[in-house]
């Protein structure tokens, strides 16, 4: 069976692309601290910070105030949803995307023929699962890989 071969029930590709657009305006409205419609350099890095844990950017990859400047498509100094909706999903980090057994997995999954969930199951597992961290940002991925797909 082919990723496009899931499509029964409920599972709906425009029902999922609703909810994440409905998340990311949420999202968003929580970053812009000062109701502005658009995230300042500060707001920006405080909403980097908070998803990245003050982590270490890997080395190779863009600082914030790169990525901020490149976002900032009408050079306002702020960045609006649009700029960012624009912009597209951001790139696997460097050496990232898929391990090689999550990648393994999901296309193991594809050509699964007895069952038209097992993908829809493995973007679901890491919310009902206690799932390594790993394992939900593989999920993530491949959620938004199908839906840049349909897109």
């Amino acid at each position: 069976m082919s990723i496009g071969g899931i499509s029964g029930g409920s599972f709906s590709f425009s029902n999922i692309q609703s909810q994440f657009a409905q998340q990311r305006a949420a999202q968003f409205a929580e970053d812009d601290a000062d109701s502005s419609g658009g995230l300042s350099l500060d707001e920006f890095k405080a909403a980097h910070e908070k998803r990245t844990g003050g982590a270490e950017k890997p080395a190779g990859a863009p600082s914030v105030e790169e990525i901020f400047s490149s976002l900032d498509a009408d050079g306002s100094g702020e960045v609006t949803q649009a700029e960012i909706e624009a912009a597209g999903p951001p790139p696997p980090p460097p050496g990232g995307g898929f391990s090689p057994e999550g990648l393994t997995s999901a296309l193991s999954l594809q050509e699964d023929e007895d069952s038209t969930s097992s993908i829809l199951d493995l973007l679901t597992s890491s919310a009902t699962d206690e799932s390594s961290e790993s394992d939900d940002d593989e999920a993530s991925t491949l959620a938004a890989l199908l839906l840049n797909s349909i897109e």
